[in-house]
């Protein structure tokens, strides 16, 4: 066996081992799509980060842009960067926080204006971005109606509706063969 068998024996497999600088990178948002927020409360969006061994979060940043229109404007809402991802809003109502593994993102007192496509976009040391993005709709707005004084109720409590909407669908939807109880006050 030469010297060039040898090394190409040896060497090789030994290259195999080493870890893979394979960029594997995610970002997902975990609320349920489309977020409908009560005007006046909290708009609360989370987003799980994964990524390889090898890569480091470098940048988290959130921003906002119309549903529809012919010229959507992208607006950076919030940017966390550095090495402990410390993070800055651009409103004093936006409260921003990220780490390796998630992000969130809050806004006190939503409008209407604030609807849109939310997306959070994730960059590594190399450069290499991933991008999540969620709907955020106005409540009443393709959303399921509640009693009026059940709102002024959620929002007095700061509850995200779009986090509370599919438990009450659940809990208001008929189900075949239970008869619903009615009670008189």
């Amino acid at each position: 066996m030469d010297l060039k068998d040898f090394l190409c024996w040896t060497v090789a497999p030994l290259l195999l081992l080493l870890p893979c600088a394979c960029q594997s990178m995610y970002a997902h948002i975990l609320n349920e799509e489309p977020v409908h927020v009560i005007p006046g409360s909290s708009l609360v969006l989370q987003a799980r980060i994964e990524h390889g061994p090898l890569e480091e979060i470098s940048t988290v940043t959130w921003e906002r842009e119309p549903e529809t229109g012919r010229n959507p404007v992208k607006v950076t809402l919030a940017t966390c960067s550095g090495k402990g991802l410390r993070c800055s809003g651009k409103s004093p109502g936006d409260r921003v926080s990220a780490e390796q593994q998630g992000a969130t993102l809050k806004l006190d007192g939503y409008t209407r204006a604030d609807g849109g496509v939310y997306s959070v976009t994730v960059t590594d040391q190399t450069g290499a971005k991933t991008t999540a993005q969620c709907i955020v709709r106005e409540y009443g707005h393709g959303a399921p109606q509640l009693d009026r004084r059940l709102q002024l109720l959620l929002r007095e409590a700061g509850i995200v509706l779009g986090e509370l909407l599919p438990l009450l669908t659940a809990f208001t939807t008929p189900q075949p063969g239970i008869k619903p109880m009615i009670f008189k006050l």
